[in-house]
């Protein structure tokens, strides 16, 4: 079975993007119109970030946090390539999630370049679904608060 995401044909997929299941197919393209809409009116850094985000928030009906919270998320997809590339393939990361993984590299403070990028690899490694289990589960909250920042060779999150 083929899961079509865009212009990719995926032979993985979690039970999330389960393309028999139209509940889960439909949740798909709810979290990628979110993606996508995020992506599109998220403000630029060197703007004024505290009023774009109340503004962002007054049109949105969500709060100045949660617009921030989303903000920052997607900036900081943006520094794990890999991660990022899985995402849009699969668009199987709801916003919280991704603001999990902002969250815990926040707490990280600064990283280094390479210890980032092998917190990229090892997240993508983990999230990827494998072909040989098809509509797998996909358990992500534990891992992500607890488990890949640290086998990286960053210290473990307080």
């Amino acid at each position: 079975m083929f899961y079509k995401s865009g212009d990719f044909i995926l032979d993985a997929y979690y039970i999330v993007n389960d393309p028999n299941d139209p509940l889960a197919v439909k949740a798909t393209e709810i979290r990628k119109q979110d993606y996508l809409f995020w992506n599109e009116v998220k403000p630029d850094l060197e703007e004024d970030f505290d009023i774009s985000c109340h503004t962002l928030s007054t049109r949105t009906g969500l709060s100045e946090r949660r617009t921030r919270d989303i903000t920052m998320a997607l900036y900081r997809l943006a520094e794990l390539p890999l991660t990022k590339a899985l995402q849009e393939n699969y668009y199987f990361l709801d916003f919280s999630r991704l603001i999990t993984i902002d969250a815990v590299l926040s707490k990280l403070g600064d990283i280094p370049t390479e210890i980032l990028e092998r917190i990229d690899q090892e997240l993508a490694r983990y999230l990827t679904p494998h072909e040989a289990r098809p509509g797998t589960a996909f358990e992500y909250e534990v891992a992500a608060k607890t488990k890949w920042p640290h086998r990286c060779g960053g210290p473990t999150p307080q």
